[in-house]
């Protein structure tokens, strides 16, 4: 009853659509706080394993590289990140350090922030160390490093 209750109220608003966010950077960070909370109070629910998780893994993913057509990073400048995105990263820094994901965005914005804001190679390690890989992301990056500078 508690699964269907918070998957109704969740799902009344879409995440992604045709490869866009339909939602603000710091609204999918909340929506990711909600949903692995609801998930660390419902360990032995079946829909945890099922649907929960999956769900977190797909969010993550567009948290952390983008979309197809919500890029996280802007490659005309540089490969900088949306600054709505740092300000989300920034928010769920101060609001979840018991998130079993503080530890991964504390250290992609921690490289952020000594390079500008500018994506790195150790934010592309971290990223595939996770599990979360973007083929697009790797190749306007690996573009944007053999750049003459």
């Amino acid at each position: 009853k508690e699964y269907l209750a918070f998957h109704a109220r969740e799902n009344r608003k879409r995440v992604v659509e045709d490869g866009g966010l339909m939602m603000g950077w710091g609204d999918l960070g909340r929506r990711i706080s909600r949903w692995e909370r609801f998930a660390a109070s419902h360990p032995s629910l079946e829909e945890t394993s099922t649907a929960i998780e999956p769900e977190l893994s797909r969010m993550m993913s567009w948290y952390l590289v983008g979309t197809d057509n919500s890029p996280a990073y802007d490659f005309s400048k540089k490969g900088v990140i949306v600054t709505e995105l740092l300000r989300s990263y920034e928010a769920f820094l101060r609001d979840n350090r018991e998130s079993g994901y503080f530890d991964l965005i504390n250290k992609i914005h921690a490289s952020l922030q000594t390079s500008r804001g500018s994506i790195k190679k150790d934010v592309l390690a971290l990223l595939s160390g996770a599990g979360y890989r973007s083929r697009y992301l790797e190749q306007q990056a690996t573009r944007l490093f053999a750049a003459p500078r």
